[in-house]
């Protein structure tokens, strides 16, 4: 801390076991306030986060691979994941890191051939509740296997306009930067058929984000509910991937997702009466 270290990555923290991980973390905490220590652990979170900061979370990478895969259904997911905030809490949670992969795992691009299932494999990274740990070159495609093949230079002549991966990814880092729910919001896991359905909001209505993800190889179109008396009638929400846009309807949405793909429905700002309703109710639009 002296030389300036912010914090602490701990690599196998299990292996640390609870109370020097406890009594390590108090005593950063007490030489530098605000110091973060985060630790990977194969493990499931809870009791984990509550003796560090937060933690590599591999759990729920491993969690967002079942979805793109097909080997965990989309509901199931979504209830997982509130079964997981449950447990710990969201504060432990979106001080974590959700990784997808890094030098001791395959690249993204080898678990994942597909570019399909990469972007949606990333977008669950980026609306889930954490914080998004993209590994150097998984933004541009790098493939590679186990070590050293997974470790190989960044290849900085990948990385060009035309590559549609990190065109991708800046779109993702674009909107978690905008879109405050989705960087500290609560998570609500919304009742669906088919989709993983969840909600990322915080105490301001305008801040809510309706993420529908579809990892099926068919449209699936289905009627969400959205249980939150706050957002009134007609309000218009617009995706963040394709910019299509549709209205909540006495607190449902109807909508279709296609094959593999995922919405990521932001609370759109109107000049118009729909949008007059809020400044009525809580005197301005940001409430």
């Amino acid at each position: 801390f002296a030389r300036g270290a912010d914090g602490w990555r701990l690599d196998v923290a299990q292996e640390i076991g609870f109370g020097l991980l406890e009594s390590f973390t108090a005593s950063a905490h007490r030489h530098k306030r605000g110091s973060l220590v985060v630790g990977e652990v194969w493990a499931y979170p809870p009791r984990w986060t509550s003796v560090m900061d937060g933690v590599l979370n591999l759990h729920l990478g491993v969690l967002i691979f079942g979805v793109v895969e097909g080997t965990c259904p989309g509901p199931s997911a979504a209830e997982s994941v509130a079964r997981l905030v449950a447990d710990s809490s969201i504060e432990e949670l979106l001080r974590s890191w959700i990784v997808l992969s890094n030098h001791d795992m395959p690249r993204l691009a080898h678990r994942l051939p597909e570019l399909s299932h990469r972007k949606l494999a990333q977008v669950l990274q980026f609306t889930l509740p954490g914080c998004p740990l993209v590994y150097y070159g998984d933004e541009i495609g790098m493939s590679g296997g186990d070590d050293p093949d997974n470790r190989a230079p960044f290849r900085w002549e990948a990385a060009t306009e035309g590559n549609e991966m990190l065109q991708h990814t800046r779109k993702l880092v674009a909107f978690r930067r905008r879109l405050r729910a989705v960087r500290i919001g609560d998570f609500r896991a919304l009742v669906a058929q088919r989709l993983m359905a969840f909600m990322r909001m915080t105490e301001k209505v305008m801040d809510t984000v309706v993420v529908l993800v579809n990892p099926t190889s068919e449209p699936v179109k289905e009627m969400i509910i959205v249980p939150d008396d706050r957002i009134l009638g007609y309000t218009l929400f617009r995706d963040e991937l394709s910019g299509e846009e549709l209205r909540v309807l006495g607190a449902t949405m109807t909508i279709e997702v296609g094959p593999g793909a995922a919405r990521v429905l932001s609370m759109a700002s109107e000049d118009n009466p729909s949008g007059a309703q809020y400044k009525r109710i809580y005197g301005h639009w940001a409430s």
